[in-house]
């Protein structure tokens, strides 16, 4: 599960009202990648609440700042494959087209999840991802995100096509591999202080090294100056 999630909730939010003029979301559709069907529960009510008390920052005596709020889990990790009935619903290497949706059959029968492949297969059998919501304020019809997950599919920077997973969660996966390689040595268990244990002050010059490594001392939350609020990782 995530870490320190409402800090991170917080930096999202300030940055989207720096682009904004001062306005913050009216809704917020979140995307989560790296949960198994096991989590969902601890999703909902352990992340869930933090991504609330970001909220609670913003809100003043005359006005609580209160968004809707859509948490849509991405699963690849599944043996679930799709082929079509005809050669007509078929692609050149005989995979379904991309942009195909299964919403019945193959779901749950009284959840709200879908499959999609998005993107063209370029070798063997294409995998669709399974995308399942696990709280819905927005309300948002079930053709509507799906629609709208095959668009975000395409805003891949990397790619020209559409890719396997939604963007946000795609990005997500590059900045997290960006940011294991500048802690390499700490995870490795290596430390310029000696220490990797997990208690009181050991665990605070963990953090204090992992900064160091992070190029804190450029900036206090990690990569800083014309980097910190673009996406470098890419």
């Amino acid at each position: 599960m995530i870490t320190d999630l409402k800090p991170m909730f917080e930096e999202r939010l300030e940055a989207f009202r720096a682009k904004n003029n001062g306005q913050l979301p009216s809704r917020v559709l979140v995307y989560r990648d790296g949960v198994s069907e096991g989590q969902f529960t601890t999703v909902v009510k352990e992340e869930m609440p933090e991504m609330r008390k970001a909220f609670l920052k913003y809100s003043t005596p005359q006005k609580a700042y209160n968004p809707k709020l859509t948490i849509v889990i991405c699963g690849k990790r599944h043996h679930t494959r799709f082929y079509p009935m005809d050669a007509a619903s078929a692609a050149h290497d005989g995979n379904p087209k991309p942009g195909t949706v299964v919403d019945r059959g193959a779901t749950a029968v009284y959840e709200y999840d879908f499959y999609l492949q998005a993107h063209g297969g370029l070798q063997g059998t294409t995998r669709p991802t399974h995308y399942y919501v696990v709280h819905d304020e927005i309300g948002i019809g079930s053709d509507q995100l799906q629609a709208l997950t095959n668009d975000i599919s395409y805003m891949f920077a990397r790619a020209t096509k559409a890719v396997s997973l939604v963007s946000p969660a795609y990005y997500a996966d590059l900045a997290c591999e960006r940011g294991r390689c500048y802690i390499h040595p700490l995870l490795q268990g290596i430390s310029d202080s000696g220490t990797t244990g997990a208690s009181g002050t050991e665990n605070e010059e963990v953090m204090q090294e992992a900064k160091r490594l992070w190029r804190s001392d450029k900036s206090p939350n990690g990569v800083g100056g014309t980097l910190k609020d673009t996406m470098f990782y890419i």
